[in-house]
């Protein structure tokens, strides 16, 4: 119970990092930059990191999409919002009501073809933001309940050295 009590306090203070109160009428922090086309980064971890925190803070999560590669490596890489597609959940047809198999059974569908993404192309030894499109077809997670997106719920090892102790 203590690490969920820690954990909540280093959400609401990475929330409080970004610039966000419950109104959102503040501007993000660097931190929580906007990813923009041409931006260059000289790891694609970095990329992650950038787009991840940004995501957390808009209140959606994000998940890889497709990669390219070519003889020399890794080439492309795109990375989607996880409401991205379609789902390929498949309802059970009903034959007999009264048979436990046969009864059809509320399946979760998070997915509403949301087109938001970003995408990165190599160019020479750098990183850079081909493509970025920030249209959601959904609603955004509130203040109060982005601490539960998954982007969000990392415990890092400053808390669990603190748990441990």
């Amino acid at each position: 119970m203590k690490l969920f009590a820690t954990y909540i306090d280093y959400c609401d203070a990475t929330t409080e990092m970004c610039g966000e109160e419950e109104d959102n009428m503040q501007t993000p922090s660097r931190e929580c930059e906007e990813p923009k086309v041409g931006m260059k980064f000289t790891t694609i971890g970095e990329v992650e990191e950038l787009y991840y925190k940004y995501a957390g803070h808009k209140g959606f999560s994000v998940r890889k999409g497709s990669t390219r590669h070519s003889k020399k490596g890794l080439r492309k890489k795109t990375y989607v919002c996880s409401k991205e597609g379609i789902s390929r959940a498949i309802v059970p047809k009903m034959q007999n009501p009264l048979e436990k198999s046969g009864r059809l059974r509320q399946i979760r569908n998070p997915r509403t073809n949301c087109k938001a993404l970003m995408s990165l192309k190599i160019e020479g030894d750098e990183w850079m933001i081909s493509v970025f499109k920030d249209i959601h077809n959904h609603e955004m997670s509130t203040p109060s309940l982005k601490r539960f997106l998954k982007i969000n719920r990392e415990i890092t090892n400053t808390i669990r050295k603190e748990f441990d102790t």
